[in-house]
C-alpha cells in the first residue's frame, strides 16, 4: 500500500480576522463578566457594613416610673410673646399654663389625651382615633 501526500489537502491554520474596533467594543470575555459579579459581590459587601454601623441599636424595655428615658442638653434663649399659654397633657385631662408657670385652667377629660394643636382660634384635642375642639371653661 502506498501513501500519497497532497499538498492540496493539507490546511494553512486560521489567520485571526480582523475585528473592527465597534464589534471588540461589544466583545464581552468570561473574565469580564468574573470581574463585574466580583466587584459587584465586594461593593455589596461594604454597603451592608456601612448601612449596619450607621445606625443606632436599639433596645425596647419598659421604663419604671417616674424615670426619665432621654436627656437633651442645649443652650439658648427662649423668649415668649406677652400673654403667651402653654398647654400639659397629663392621663387624664389637660392644663393650660401661663409663662409664669400659673395654672390658668383645667379639664378632666374621659379618654387620655395623645395631642394637642392650639392655634389663634382654637384648640385642636386628639384622643385614640378622634379629633375635637376644645373648649377652655368658663370662669
Amino acid at each position: 500500500m502506498k501513501i500519497v501526500r497532497d499538498s492540496a489537502v493539507r490546511q494553512e491554520p486560521a489567520q485571526p480576522q480582523a475585528v473592527s474596533p465597534e464589534e471588540n467594543r461589544f466583545s464581552i470575555r468570561p473574565r469580564q463578566i468574573a470581574l463585574f459579579f466580583l466587584w459587584m459581590l465586594a461593593f455589596t459587601l461594604l454597603a451592608r457594613g456601612t448601612s449596619g454601623a450607621l445606625l443606632p441599636e436599639v433596645q425596647l424595655s419598659t421604663p419604671a416610673p417616674n424615670t426619665i428615658t432621654q436627656s437633651l442638653t442645649a443652650t439658648g434663649t427662649i423668649q415668649w410673646a406677652a400673654g403667651s399659654l402653654f398647654y400639659l397633657l397629663s392621663d387624664s385631662g389637660v392644663e393650660c399654663c401661663n409663662v409664669s408657670g400659673e395654672r390658668q385652667w383645667s379639664q378632666t377629660l374621659a379618654a387620655k389625651p395623645q395631642a394637642l394643636l392650639a392655634d389663634a382660634k382654637e384648640l385642636l384635642l386628639f384622643s385614640g382615633n378622634t379629633a375635637q375642639v376644645l373648649e377652655p371653661p368658663q370662669e
